[in-house]
C-alpha cells in the first residue's frame, strides 16, 4: 500500500513538473471605464515581470511589478491588437524602459479608483528615441496606435527625444485621450509631453 502510495506521488510530480507554465488569470476584475461607470470584466491576464509583449485582451496589475524590458503592445495584425490594461488599487506597474504602441494597436488604461490616494499607478520612462508611452523610434515617421487613459495614476517620463505620451523621435503624436485618473507627462530631450517625439514634422 505505502509502494503504491508513493508511486503516485512520484507521478503526479513528474506531471506537474512536465505542464507548461501558463499565464496566471485573474477572475472578475472591477474596473472604471471612461464614463466613471463601475464594471467588471469576467477573467484578465495577471501582469509578471515576464510580459515585454501585449497582444490583444485584458490584463490586470496586482502588486509591484517592475518590467526592465520595453513592453510593446502588438500582434501579428496591428489594427486587430486591443490591449486594456487595468490598475489595481494599491499596486505599481513600473515600465523601465516605457510602452511601445505601434501603429495599428490599441493601449486602453483603466483604474478601480478615483481616490488619489488608492488608485493604481503606471511609471514609464524612456531615455532612448522612443516614447515612454508610445511610438518608438523608427525612420519612417509612423505615429503612435491609439492611447487612452481611463483611470490610475500614469507618470511618464522622456529623457531621450521620444515624447513621453506620443510619438517617438523623428514621428508625430497619434491619438491620445485621458478620460480619467492623474496623468503627468515630461519630456525633456525636445519632444513633446503629449504629441510628437522632436524632429517631427
Amino acid at each position: 500500500m505505502m509502494k503504491r502510495m508513493l508511486l503516485s506521488l512520484a507521478c503526479t510530480l513528474v506531471l506537474c513538473l512536465g505542464l507548461p507554465t501558463t499565464a496566471l488569470a485573474a477572475r472578475s476584475v472591477p474596473y472604471i471605464d471612461g464614463d466613471g461607470n463601475s464594471k467588471t470584466i469576467f477573467e484578465a491576464t495577471e501582469i509578471t515581470s515576464e510580459h515585454t509583449q501585449l497582444t490583444r485582451g485584458w490584463y490586470v496589475v496586482y502588486g509591484d511589478v517592475t518590467i526592465s524590458e520595453r513592453i510593446e503592445v502588438t500582434g501579428d495584425d496591428p489594427t486587430t491588437c486591443y490591449v486594456s490594461l487595468i490598475l489595481a488599487d494599491g499596486c505599481t506597474l513600473t515600465a523601465s524602459k516605457g510602452i511601445g504602441v505601434e501603429e495599428g494597436a490599441s493601449l486602453f488604461i483603466y483604474g478601480q479608483s478615483e481616490d488619489e490616494g488608492t488608485m493604481g499607478k503606471l511609471y514609464a520612462s524612456s531615455s532612448s528615441s522612443d516614447a515612454a508611452i508610445g511610438g518608438d523610434i523608427n525612420f519612417s515617421s509612423d505615429t503612435n496606435g491609439p492611447i487612452t487613459i481611463n483611470g490610475g495614476r500614469i507618470e511618464a517620463r522622456s529623457f531621450g527625444s521620444g515624447s513621453a505620451i506620443g510619438g517617438g523621435w523623428n514621428a508625430p503624436g497619434g491619438p491620445v485621450a485621458i478620460n480619467g485618473g492623474i496623468v503627468n507627462a515630461l519630456a525633456t530631450g525636445g519632444g513633446a509631453a503629449i504629441g510628437g517625439g522632436r524632429d517631427a514634422n
